[in-house]
């Protein structure tokens, strides 16, 4: 079912310049609405006005840090927020709801097509064909990875598919070569914007 409410991005951070940045890296996005949202009225005055609404929050600013609540009042709020936060050195708060299923974290030096793809999926689009073009798992990576995504180790990993642990690991490095991915958690979310799990 397609949803016809209008689109809005809410980048928030006490930042400027995660602002500005993040703005630049959304100009090819498709949107009726970007808020600048530097203070926690801006985010619950945006919301709630009959909008599809996706935020894109800075785990690094001070709104955040000094009330982890603000990502349960987006992920709580009753228009279903979806959430991409962009974590940095500085999470580690355990009380974030990091597999929440309208949250999805990227790296702090996200690249502007894997931010628009985490974008995309948010608004429940189908991910732009120039991003995914030739990008392809095969059958057992896609295991491996969707044992990643569940919290397994590669231990855990090698013991469910009856592989031996290097195995697992060559996977993780093809995976990480194809999908150009950082950590595991990117890999992740890499994957699942471009619908590859």
């Amino acid at each position: 079912m397609d949803d016809a409410r209008p689109r809005q991005i809410l980048v928030v951070s006490t930042r400027s310049l995660f602002r500005a940045g993040v703005r630049a890296m959304l100009a090819a996005v498709e949107l009726d609405r970007l808020v600048d949202a530097a203070h926690q009225k801006v985010v619950t005055r945006s919301l709630g006005q009959a909008y599809r609404s996706v935020a894109v929050v800075d785990l690094g600013s001070r709104w955040i840090r000094d009330a982890t609540a603000g990502i349960h009042v987006l992920l709580g709020h009753p228009d279903e927020v979806e959430v991409v936060a962009v974590a940095s050195s500085r999470t580690a708060d355990p009380k974030i709801p990091v597999k929440h299923p309208r949250l999805t974290l990227v790296a702090p030096d996200v690249d502007p097509a894997a931010l628009i793809r985490a974008v995309e999926r948010g608004f429940g689009d189908a991910p732009s064909a120039s991003l995914t073009q030739g990008i392809e798992l095969t059958p057992r990576q896609r295991d491996v990875l969707l044992l990643v995504a569940a919290a397994r180790s590669n231990k855990e990993i090698s013991q469910q598919l009856s592989i031996a642990p290097g195995t697992v690991k060559r996977h993780l490095n093809d995976v990480f070569t194809v999908l150009e991915a950082r950590s595991r958690i990117d890999a992740v979310n890499r994957a699942r914007s471009l619908g590859l799990i």
